[in-house]
């Protein structure tokens, strides 16, 4: 089947969320149906709810889909890279914010492009200038957004942790879990959550070679609680 494997080399690496769908229900089909038969088992109105079961699929897909695109290549990184991207962006926009000053103002052109001389630009705070065209000034805006990033973003550290889009997914995981449910997310081996998650995980360990092209990082089986109780560490207000 063409979404069995996704060629690395693949500009778009061969996959559409259709397709990725496709894959999770052949490759991790019987652990779907076991999440989806616990939180029907938990959730007080799954009984009542109709398309409960379409809807618990629907949504741990798209939560495994956001996964699979955060451990793509290109989502990972590093910062020095990315500060390199925001001075390119801030110097690019200011340079086309000058130039369509002049375009805009020409009466030549200024009647078929109207929407962007009467465009409503956002704002940040400094002064604007009201005789400018709003498509000018929201690029002013752009650029000057875009060198304070540059300035801000922190240094290096070694680029971003490739366990943080599992970090995400268990929390859109017990996100859902809880609305469900009712039910707090807890880690514990014996909570009812745990066996949500532990599916999840399963699901992700069946789909993983068919998707070369992504950088996986989820805790084994065995070590899935202590993961689950470190992410609720984190994730608790100060």
């Amino acid at each position: 089947m063409a979404h069995e494997l996704i060629k690395p080399n693949d500009p778009g690496h061969g996959m559409t969320q259709e397709d990725f769908g496709k894959l999770v229900r052949n490759r991790g089909g019987k652990s779907l149906e076991k999440l989806v038969e616990h939180l029907a088992k938990v959730a007080p109105d799954a009984a009542n709810c109709a398309g409960f079961i379409a809807a618990v699929e629907s949504a741990t897909i798209g939560h495994l889909w956001l996964y699979y695109q955060a451990s793509l290549p290109e989502k990972s990184q590093r910062r020095s890279k990315l500060k390199k991207d925001t001075r390119k962006a801030a110097d690019l926009a200011e340079k086309l914010a000058e130039i369509t000053d002049r375009l805009l103002r020409h009466s030549e052109v200024n009647e078929v492009l109207s929407e962007f001389v009467n465009l409503s630009p956002p704002k940040d705070g400094l002064p604007a200038n009201f005789f400018e065209p709003g498509f000018t000034t929201a690029l002013r805006v752009f650029a000057r957004k875009c060198s304070l990033l540059e300035q801000t973003l922190p240094a290096d550290r070694g680029g971003n942790s490739t366990a943080a889009p599992f970090k995400a997914l268990m929390s859109q995981t017990a996100g859902m879990f809880s609305d469900l449910t009712g039910q707090p997310a807890a880690a514990s081996t014996r909570g009812e959550f745990f066996e949500v998650a532990a599916r999840v995980r399963e699901i992700l360990a069946a789909i993983a070679p068919s998707l070369p092209s992504a950088k996986f990082d989820f805790p084994p089986e065995a070590a899935l609680a202590k993961a689950l109780a470190r992410l609720a560490t984190e994730t608790q207000p100060a």
